[in-house]
Formats: C-alpha cells, structure tokens, sequence
C-alpha cells in the first residue's frame, strides 16, 4: 500500500512540476503522465481542491480542450511544496550527512553528493568550513518557543566542469 502511495505522489509532483514549466492540455498531461482519464480526472480534482491549479479555455467556447496552468496566486506555494519534495528525496538519497554538528538545540547536518572523483576526507573539510561560517543560524534558536522547530534548506547545483 505504501508503494502505490508513493507512486501517487510521485505523480502529482510529476504533474505540478509539467503545470509550472507551461500551460498544459488534459490529453497532454495524460499522454505525459502515462495515467488512464479516470486516475488523471482524481489527480486533477485533487490538486484543484487545494487551489494549486485551476482549469481554463484557450479558444473562447470551445469546450472540447481545457487547459491547466498553476494558479498565478499560488505560484509561489507550488514552487516552495516542489522544492521541499526535492530536498527531502535528496537528503533520502544520501546515506549520512557529510558533515554534522550540534550546539545547544541547534543541529546543523550538510548532506551533499560526492562524486567519484573527489576525496571524502576533503570534500568534509570544505563543507566543515562552509557549515561552520554558516553557524550564526544559532543566533536564530534563542527566538523561537519551545513548541517551535525551524528547518532551513538550502540548495545549490553546482556547475559542470
């Protein structure tokens, strides 16, 4: 049961991600998201629901295509949820954070790839640096309540060499 509902997400994701690139048909997305009209009506009514998109009518009357796109107010919802999916399917992806470090209630790990190419011992020492010069995020826990967690992510896509 959890695969399918996996699966599932993986596929709304798949769908919000196609809806921010551009403005989309049903037969489109269905073709795209390789799911029968029943699966892809549920996805759409759900994603509905949650106001993330919205249905609309190129060509004035004619009803035989609609279109999707993100709904225009809630861009900035649908790019932060897509985001968060992204972090957390990196950081499962990874093994163990490459550095860790915990002082008082702040805990600080960095999870990164590391190529073949690169040594660990090394990479470690330069996201020690980085994590370290990033450490006045502790200045931040002293202003949250007890029943306050804050996590911040940040990712970055390095160049190709």
């Amino acid at each position: 049961m959890q695969n399918g509902k996996s699966n599932k997400i993986k596929k709304l994701n798949h769908l919000l991600q196609l809806l921010t690139t551009k403005e989309m048909r049903y037969s489109d997305l269905k073709r795209e998201l390789g799911v029968s009209h029943p699966t892809l009506a549920d996805y759409i009514k759900y994603e509905e629901a949650l106001g993330r998109i919205e249905p609309f009518l190129k060509t004035e009357g004619d009803r035989r295509e609609t279109w999707y796109r993100i709904k225009p107010e809630n861009r900035h919802e649908v790019d932060a949820y897509l985001l968060k999916t992204e972090a957390i399917q990196f950081i499962l992806g990874i093994s163990s954070p490459v550095h860790y470090f915990k002082r008082g209630k702040l805990s600080v790990a960095a999870f990164t790839s590391v190529s073949e190419k690169m040594n660990r011992k090394e990479w470690q020492g330069k996201v020690k640096g980085i994590v370290n010069r990033m450490a006045f995020l502790s200045k931040i826990v002293p202003s949250l309540r007890t029943d306050q967690k804050m996590a911040i992510v940040i990712m970055v896509e390095g160049k190709k060499r």
